[in-house]
């Protein structure tokens, strides 16, 4: 069975002749803005809105976490390919397995090593924290290739934050589109694609 994708926003820019620079969307899903942070302000979550199978949402991998807490540099693309991916595995597991997300935060919640106790201790079944990110990868991969089925792939931010910058300490910020493309690439490159 296939699903409709409406694409609201490609739709309207199209009947309004809007420009696609002011567009704000993800995926083609409509949104009025990327959820909870701007990626212009964590370098994390403007590769974590673009990947996201689920177009903009700063819950399919928490990325804002560890970059505000200063686990990592926000406005350095260092690291930051590596945090979304090894995130995106660790919440299909955690989606999968039900837990709230307020239990699995990154920094201050349960981790892989934790998860697999936890399945050890209600099934009496081993699950190696390695086999636990194997099953999150898998479960992304299936995730993809259901978006590329049903023609959702433009893991793309909205030109909006590589043109018009905010002000961060009284700085102008933007994503640079070259640090963003770097981070896709490595991106891509750990996901094996």
């Amino acid at each position: 069975m296939r699903v409709a994708r409406v694409d609201l926003s490609k739709k309207a820019i199209k009947v309004s002749e809007i420009s696609k620079e002011f567009a704000v969307y993800i995926r083609g899903f409509t949104r009025v803005y990327p959820p909870g942070y701007d990626p212009r302000g964590l370098y994390g979550m403007a590769l974590a809105y673009a990947t996201s199978q689920r177009g903009a949402c700063h819950m399919r991998s928490c990325a804002y976490r560890p970059n505000l807490a200063g686990a990592l540099d926000r406005f350095s693309t260092k690291g930051q390919a590596e945090l979304v991916k090894e995130r995106e595995d660790f919440y299909c597991v955690v989606d999968s397995l039900v837990y709230c997300r307020f239990l699995c935060l990154p920094i201050i919640g349960m981790n892989w090593g934790d998860i697999s106790k936890l399945l050890k201790i209600v099934t009496g079944r081993d699950y190696p924290a390695q086999k636990l990110k194997e099953i999150g990868e898998k479960i992304h991969n299936l995730t993809r290739k259901f978006n590329e089925r049903e023609g959702v792939m433009d893991d793309e931010l909205p030109e909006i934050f590589f043109r018009y910058p905010i002000k961060i300490y009284d700085k102008d910020v933007i994503v640079r589109e070259e640090d963003f493309k770097r981070m896709l690439n490595e991106y891509y490159r750990l996901r094996g694609w």
